[in-house]
């Protein structure tokens, strides 16, 4: 396993940071983000080439999720690349199956409710295209658990790599902030009460980013996720929390400020942490894994 980022993975980073850097301040628009998130091609980025999808694998999708996270720039996307996820093992004829050309170009979007951490059955989980559609459940398109739950994990990874993402730009805007701030004669920096729970942090970063990267690698090899999956979130989940506190007490009050970047991110990491489940019920949900042998043989081998 070499999780370094590959030259084709900087293009992709690079080409998502410039595309939203271009949009600036018009990002916070609905339609000007998917607009701009579909011409990237994020919605087919993992899908199968036979249905039309670039196959690219969630390998190179976390890093590209990764810096989505950090633009704090997703909009309907996860939900949609979820519902794509699916949508490949669909029944043709079924109201899924039939969506799958519309979502991957972008001309269509999907709003998912029922997902959480304790991997509900299909016909709990709710699927709209295109509002103001009505809603269907996944299990009338044929969709069985034992689909489900991989894709479940997936997702997982995808926001875990989100978080991770929101987690660097927190941190990075308040190592900028102690290198240039100064109080009673000194830089922020200069004091280890402030310079070490930041080091801390972004050695977490690193291992969270890791973490995220061999979840991928699993899933993209065939190998046993659901375990991995739930850990890489609950812990992203609980990095971002750290992160985004932090960031607001290194800048004093005026953190506090909305117009302050790491406040926004604070704000958003409330939504962004619980979204497939709180870190607490995803911790527990990976101990039950445990206890009841959901390790796989890769993992136990390094653990043991």
């Amino acid at each position: 396993m070499d999780f370094t980022i590959d030259a084709f993975q900087r293009e992709l980073k690079t080409g998502i940071r410039k595309q939203l850097g271009v949009l600036g301040p018009a990002a916070e628009d609905p339609e000007v983000l998917w607009s701009a998130l579909s011409e990237l091609a994020l919605p087919a980025l993992e899908a199968p080439a036979a249905s039309g999808g670039l196959e690219l694998g969630l390998s190179n999708a976390v890093v590209a999720w990764e810096e989505l996270g950090a633009a704090t720039a997703c909009g309907p996307l996860w939900s949609t690349v979820f519902t794509i996820d699916c949508a490949a093992e669909a029944d043709p004829g079924s109201p899924l199956g039939g969506a799958l050309p519309g979502l991957l170009s972008g001309e269509s979007r999907a709003e998912v409710t029922g997902l959480g951490a304790v991997g509900p059955a299909a016909d709990g989980v709710l699927v709209r295209l295109d509002s103001p559609a009505e809603p269907f459940a996944l299990s009338d398109s044929g969709l069985t658990p034992a689909v489900l739950g991989p894709a479940v994990s997936r997702a997982q990874v995808r926001q875990a790599a989100f978080l991770v993402g929101m987690a660097r730009e927190a941190l990075d805007i308040a190592a900028a902030h102690v290198r240039e701030r100064e109080q009673f004669g000194h830089k922020l920096v200069d004091f280890e009460a402030v310079s070490f729970p930041l080091a801390a942090l972004l050695i977490d970063l690193e291992a969270s980013r890791l973490a995220v990267h061999r979840a991928a690698w699993l899933s993209d090899t065939g190998r046993a996720v659901e375990l991995a999956a739930v850990e890489v979130l609950a812990g992203a989940g609980d990095l971002l929390a750290t992160a985004a506190r932090t960031a607001i007490h290194v800048h004093g009050t005026r953190g506090l400020l909305r117009t302050n970047r790491v406040a926004r991110i604070y704000l958003r990491a409330r939504d962004e942490i619980p979204r497939l489940g709180t870190p607490r019920a995803l911790w527990r949900r990976a101990g039950l894994l445990r206890i009841t042998g959901g390790i796989d043989p890769d993992h136990r081998a390094a653990i043991c």
